[in-house]
């Protein structure tokens, strides 16, 4: 083993090209790749030899292998949004490694911890995957607890601790398993042993031992499978009429309700035109909506839509406002729209917006390229959010969360509806950007894990698939085949239980953040001041 070490100290760059390979097949085959998939970045960050030039070019070239193969398939809705993904990404991957190798630099800090040293790197990384999503350029898909997306019923107990915690266990792993292969004894073997065999029995206990709780409501979802490079907008070359499209809709829906469906749920932007907020309500398409909602008294249906509001006031207008002279100021917004008989109609703006496509990162900075991002296929500008996690309540007093594509990436994110009295989730979604690859499939097996984090049902309707039902340990079931039109129906659970997770979000990652920042402060002070 220390022989097959030296030869990676000696090798960084494709023993790193290796660990990127390792860390993709956990998003392609299963996690268990991952917790190995760091192991010659470790040998590297070990090498005193090895300078932090080259450490640096063979850590980025890891982290932009795993990025292209894990998401290369982002280049179907955007290639200069995928090159700025893969580019971007991979370089702030490498920021927990160099902070590693300067706190270890320090000569005075480094016998202090030297014990931990691979203990700081996990913490730096931890408090990087929390931070890569709170900011304008967030992109955490390749978060290491999303890996097990493939095999939740490991991860049972993401509802106390969310995917951080699954982040912290695959890096943990990675550190023993390293230890272990620099000195071989029987205490590190039982460590090793205990660390991964632990977690695993407890989820398997809890996988197959517990089972839904709550109330029993039937719910259906709609998969219209309306291409969007080619048929869902104008001027595309196999446009589908908008009135078509919404035929196609209730079309389906009359498929498949029943008497008992309390809620039935339409796929992301799935009403076909964008109408101004304040006049949707009048429009001849609502009301043809108005029309089927009205057989089925006891029917609400959540829809997709683009929508638009205009400020009579200035003072009203949101950061994101645009202004256009005989208009005045106004906001686009990626909504879904809540209806339901004898009832006005009421709106969710999503608000985790993708960056680039959706939002232009740090407006103050980037307003002055908004003409060049339109002519790159961007939007000029950003879509406008909203602060708070709105439900929509049926008249049965069913409340559920009207999740938006992106949003569902987020675990701290969506716990804000479940804490907001959400009793189970909707996933509103259009995939069909990326076509059939794997990134439908990646961000399906995301929503397992916000089931097990939240422990709520989840009705998933995607416009070109897949759409399905979730149950609260993260199974799928009644799901559809991408590129079909199709409509599913399903008794789902509804519960008001407030998991570990759901009542305190990211705690480790803010935990990792403030040790984070204790090493950097405490490394300056020994750097500057003992020697």
């Amino acid at each position: 083993m220390k022989n097959f070490i030296s030869t990676i100290k000696l090798n960084p760059i494709l023993s790193l090209l290796l660990g990127g390979f390792l860390l993709s097949m956990g998003w392609y085959i299963h996690p268990i790749f991952t917790f190995i998939g760091f192991f010659p970045l470790f040998c590297v960050i070990d090498a005193k030899e090895i300078s932090n030039k080259k450490l640096f070019i063979s850590s980025y070239l890891m982290f932009l292998f795993w990025n292209v193969v894990s998401t290369w398939w982002i280049v179907n809705s955007t290639w200069i949004g995928a090159f700025l993904a893969f580019v971007l990404n991979s370089l702030l991957m490498c920021l927990p490694v160099m902070l590693s190798r300067y706190v270890f630099k320090i000569e005075s800090f480094k016998k202090l911890l030297q014990s931990f040293k691979l203990v700081v790197f996990l913490i730096f990384w931890i408090s990087f995957e929390y931070l890569h999503m709170q900011w304008d350029l967030t992109w955490p898909w390749l978060n290491l607890g999303n890996t097990f997306s493939k095999a939740h019923y490991l991860v049972q107990w993401y509802d106390i601790t969310g995917a951080l915690g699954g982040s912290f266990w695959v890096v943990l792993i990675n550190i023993l398993i390293f230890r272990l292969s620099v000195k071989f004894n029987f205490k590190r073997c039982i460590i090793l042993v205990i660390s991964f065999s632990f977690p695993v029995l407890i989820s398997l206990i809890n996988y197959y031992f517990n089972s839904d709780r709550g109330i029993e409501t039937e719910v259906a979802v709609v998969q219209p499978n309306i291409d969007p490079h080619e048929e869902k907008f104008s001027g595309t070359s196999r446009f589908i009429p908008y009135e078509t499209q919404l035929n196609r809709l209730l079309d389906l829906s009359k498929k498949a309700i029943t008497v008992n469906t309390k809620f039935i749920f339409w796929p992301e932007t799935s009403i076909p035109q964008s109408y101004d907020e304040d006049l949707m309500s009048t429009q001849p398409d609502i009301f043809k909506i108005r029309d089927f909602l009205g057989l089925y008294p006891n029917l609400s249906l959540i829809a997709g839509a683009d929508s638009y509001k205009i400020y009579m006031k200035e003072f009203d207008k949101l950061n994101t406002s645009r202004y256009q002279e005989g208009v005045g100021w106004y906001d686009y917004f990626n909504t879904a729209v809540f209806m339901s008989p004898n009832k006005k109609m009421e709106f969710y703006h999503k608000s985790k917006l993708v960056p680039g496509v959706e939002c232009m990162p740090f407006p103050v900075l980037t307003k002055y390229l908004n003409t060049l991002a339109g002519d790159l296929g961007f939007i000029p500008g950003s879509l406008g959010t909203q602060m708070a996690r709105t439900n929509f309540i049926n008249k049965n007093n069913s409340s559920v969360a009207p999740i938006i594509c992106y949003e569902s990436i987020f675990g701290e994110f969506v716990s804000k509806y479940v804490k907001n009295g959400a009793n189970f989730l909707t996933i509103i979604t259009n995939d069909g950007w990326w076509g059939n690859t794997p990134g439908h499939t990646q961000h399906l097996g995301f929503a397992r894990l916000r089931a097990i984090e939240t422990r709520k049902s989840i009705a998933r309707a995607a416009n070109t698939g897949i759409s399905c039902f979730i149950n609260q340990r993260g199974d799928i079931y009644e799901e559809s085949k991408y590129g079909v039109e199709d409509v599913k129906i399903s008794k789902i659970k509804l519960n008001n239980i407030l998991t570990f997770y759901v009542e305190n979000g990211d705690y480790i990652g803010i935990i990792c953040v403030f040790v984070s920042l204790l090493l950097i402060l405490l490394a300056i002070i020994f750097k500057l001041f003992i020697k």
